[in-house]
């Protein structure tokens, strides 16, 4: 523990990508001991009630991969480590997460999910401010433009529109 009592970072991915990798074990578990009250009911053309959660604990599981890597990959002295102080990184980012379905309500939800990664990416990306625009704004029509593809129309969940 670092003297404010927050953890470096290596440790900090170690401990998050451990936890969504077992999040995901649990998760994936739980889905498939539900699939079990489901295996006479078959729909054609249908991809079920469990395609979204077993894609979104996918990701998770990745995520969890990803912050593993990053903290074995992250150098081990505290004092060479960057963003050892504390943010209001993640307040912002819980306030952004409560204000989601707010948005998804009145915006729909491919405009709720570009708003959220243009902002995000403001937020976290580097480089000259013209730079950072154009990044955050590809980023967030392409993430908008990628739910609206997949999850309206292919997958043609019932999602805020």
């Amino acid at each position: 523990m670092t003297e404010e009592g927050v953890l470096p970072p290596r440790r900090r991915h170690l401990a998050g990508g451990l936890l969504l990798l077992a999040t995901a074990l649990v998760g994936g578990a739980a889905l498939q001991s539900s699939r079990a009250a489901f295996t006479n009911f078959v729909m054609p053309a249908d991809p079920g009630p469990f395609a979204l959660p077993a894609l979104c604990l996918l990701a998770v599981g990745a995520t969890g991969v990803g912050l593993l890597i990053a903290g074995l990959r992250a150098p081990r002295d505290p004092a060479t480590a960057i963003g050892e102080t504390r943010s209001l990184m993640p307040l912002l980012f819980l306030a952004s997460v409560v204000a989601m379905p707010v948005l998804m309500a009145h915006l729909g939800t491919a405009p709720a999910v570009a708003l959220f990664t243009f902002g995000w990416m403001m937020v976290i990306s580097g480089g000259p401010p013209a730079g950072r625009l154009l990044r955050s704004a590809l980023a967030g029509l392409g993430t908008g433009l990628a739910v609206y593809v997949i999850f309206i129309r292919l997958l043609t969940l019932p999602l805020p529109s």
